[in-house]
């Protein structure tokens, strides 16, 4: 009856050995011990458990600057009406570009999203047409918080018909 309690003795001692040794980018999280009653001709004996575990940490890398092109380029649909797909351009790949802010930070990180008729100088800007299948008075403007490829949190805008928001 001695098997078990060397196994979880030896468990035990591999579990500290691990969290002795190592590097400083990782962080070492305690769960709840598991506890093991071992029961032998001489002495019930408790072995008490720790499992860990390791999480690698490493700091984001940081923005790159958004190519000159990004956004000015018009994709043409083919025969088939749909725009191909093509292959990524290599600056595109990562996708960590800097993101332009052209509305105000939000007050906080919660989600929350402010619905507003559509202003002027937001239609004036958006791909919106005349000829778009939702007519003007049917669309909201949603300001909404969103992480952008930076890591950070920033305002975005969305135009939505009306009937799929709740203002």
């Amino acid at each position: 009856m001695r098997r078990p309690v060397w196994a979880a003795t030896t468990a035990a001692l591999l579990a500290v050995a691990a969290a002795c040794g190592g590097d400083d980018d990782v962080a070492v999280e305690r769960t709840a011990p598991d506890t093991t009653i071992v029961e032998d001709d001489v002495a019930p004996t408790t072995v008490t458990t720790t499992p860990l575990t390791t999480t690698t940490t490493e700091p984001a890398p940081a923005a790159a600057p958004r190519p000159d092109w990004l956004g000015t380029r018009v994709l043409q649909p083919g025969p088939d009406g749909l725009v191909p797909a093509l292959p990524t351009p290599p600056e595109l790949v990562d996708r960590r570009l800097e993101t332009p802010d052209h509305l105000p930070p939000p007050p906080t990180q919660a989600f929350q999203a402010e619905v507003s008729e559509v202003p002027d100088d937001v239609l004036a800007r958006s791909t919106w047409r005349a000829e778009c299948p939702v007519p003007r008075e049917e669309l909201r403007w949603v300001l909404l918080p969103f992480w952008g490829f930076d890591g950070e949190v920033h305002t975005g805008e969305l135009l939505l018909r009306a009937d799929a928001v709740e203002a």
